[in-house]
């Protein structure tokens, strides 16, 4: 039986449920994967991904007000980069990514007003080349930018880190931990000690995976290293997060679950922090980016999934706050059912930022239907990581969907439907309240119960009827014929 859950979104063209949140689904042609979102003297960037003239990867930067409203957009269709690959200062956009000859990097500079090229910089050292280089980001760090990724050579891979100065001209080379195999820098980011602490996938022939966490200091030299167990399932993509005390926290995934957990771990390289979402079997959860917040909490998201529910949920967008002392603060999972009623909406979330007044501004990925239509979503959530005021326990995932009690529909039936002018709801009780809303997510009607409801001022077409009673809601369509 299928355990109900509020519906926090209406996964159509805009769902839009107070002036101060909303989730958009925005559609950009061959950009499909809003990847990264920056803060910017209150002002708003994001960095979308795609595949251009169906054969190579590129970009589409722009900047949006607080409530998705896009205020320019600019196309870099030569430009190919990673989740990390943003960074603004001084007024400018600075954006790394691939060489076509993958034996270099691309830098590039624009204006933050509107997006207009400034310079592009090629990123290499002179007599030290890679058959190929891959850029995954870069991080500020002084008055020099970090740009990494890994290298090969020889068979052998390493991870690499160029500082270069404004004009790209390289200062230093770092080169870390040298492989046969794996040595990929996903994320780079400064520390509270000014160091520099990079999140590397890592493996070697004949041995299983492993995450490697380096401190690199001012000098540009490795200092500390830390290396995780071995692990054949552990495939999630490290990335990271420091709080306030030095504690740093990465993401993790034991052998055969895969429910990845955030480890914390000290100066010393021992794990004094360690959180564990669920031990549910058939739950899964995905950690796509890991942020430390204004409070001194974190902020994970990424993908959801629990296969004990009929239908099953997949990967749907999902968010998590926690707190220092590695206890739960809240955790929402967003997703509404396919229009056969058999499956869920794909999708994650790649990124957030936090406004001023506590809430987020959220980018990620969903996949609409059986065709694979895949498009943006931006959304603002608020501080509590509801799109609905006082969301409760209804979206909150481990709350819900791991509790014991059995949740019960509400049953009602809408008749006629179609339906010319008015239609009647039948159920058992009386609800507190009834919504009609259009495909575009707008609510267009709010009533007491009544056992007649008039659309005929209405345009033909399909509505929602949304039911409250007794903590629960439900929502079906009607016609408008």
């Amino acid at each position: 039986m299928r355990q109900l859950i509020l519906l926090a979104f209406l996964l159509f063209q805009s769902s839009i449920y107070s002036q101060e949140t909303f989730f958009k689904v925005l559609d950009f042609e061959d950009f499909k994967n809003a990847r990264q979102i920056v803060l910017y003297e209150d002002r708003i960037f994001i960095l979308v991904t795609g595949v251009c003239d169906q054969l190579y990867e590129c970009s589409l930067y722009m900047e949006i007000d607080d409530q998705g409203e896009i205020l320019w957009q600019k196309r870099l269709p030569w430009l190919d980069v990673a989740s990390n690959s943003m960074i603004i200062e001084n007024d400018t956009i600075f954006i790394s990514g691939n060489h076509p000859s993958q034996e270099k990097w691309l830098w590039h500079q624009m204006s933050v007003d509107g997006g207009d090229s400034l310079a592009t910089y090629e990123v290499f050292e002179e007599g030290n080349i890679f058959n190929r280089m891959f850029n995954l980001g870069q991080a500020k760090y002084g008055d020099q930018f970090c740009i990494y990724g890994p290298g090969n050579r020889d068979d052998r891979e390493t991870s690499l880190l160029y500082f270069v100065d404004q004009n790209g001209q390289v200062d230093t080379l770092v080169e870390l931990f040298n492989t046969d195999i794996d040595c990929d820098p996903f994320e780079v980011i400064p520390d509270n000690e000014g160091n520099l602490v990079a999140f590397i996938r890592y493996r070697e022939e004949g041995k299983n995976r492993q995450r490697v966490v380096s401190k690199i200091n001012s000098d540009k030299e490795l200092f500390w290293t830390y290396f995780s167990e071995e692990n054949a399932q552990q495939d999630a993509i490290p990335n990271g997060a420091i709080l306030e005390d030095g504690t740093i926290v990465y993401n993790s995934r034991e052998q055969f679950n895969k429910a990845e957990k955030l480890r914390g771990i000290g100066p010393d390289s021992t794990i004094g922090w360690w959180y564990d979402p669920t031990n549910v079997t058939g739950q899964t959860r995905e950690f796509n980016k890991i942020h430390t917040i204004q409070d001194g909490s974190i902020i994970g998201l990424g993908m959801f999934g629990n296969r004990n529910v009929d239908p099953a949920i997949w990967e749907v967008p999902w968010i998590t706050k926690i707190a220092d002392d590695e206890s739960k603060i809240w955790e929402r999972a967003y997703y509404s059912f396919k229009d056969d009623g058999e499956d869920t909406h794909f999708g994650w979330f790649n990124d957030a930022v936090e406004l001023n007044d506590g809430s987020f501004i959220v980018i990620g990925r969903i996949i609409l239907n059986a065709n694979n239509s895949k498009t943006t979503v931006i959304a603002r959530l608020d501080s509590d990581g509801c799109l609905e005021p006082d969301c409760g326990v209804f979206n909150d995932v481990t709350e819900l969907l791991t509790s014991t009690q059995t949740i019960e529909k509400i049953e009602f039936e809408i008749y006629p439907n179609p339906v010319e002018d008015n239609f009647t709801i039948k159920m058992e009780g009386t609800p507190e309240k009834v919504e009609i809303f259009n495909l575009s997510g707008q609510l267009i009607k709010e009533a007491e119960y009544t056992k007649s409801i008039g659309l005929d001022d209405m345009p033909k077409g399909i509505y929602l009827v949304k039911i409250f009673m007794d903590g629960k809601i439900e929502i079906k369509e009607v016609v408008k014929s």
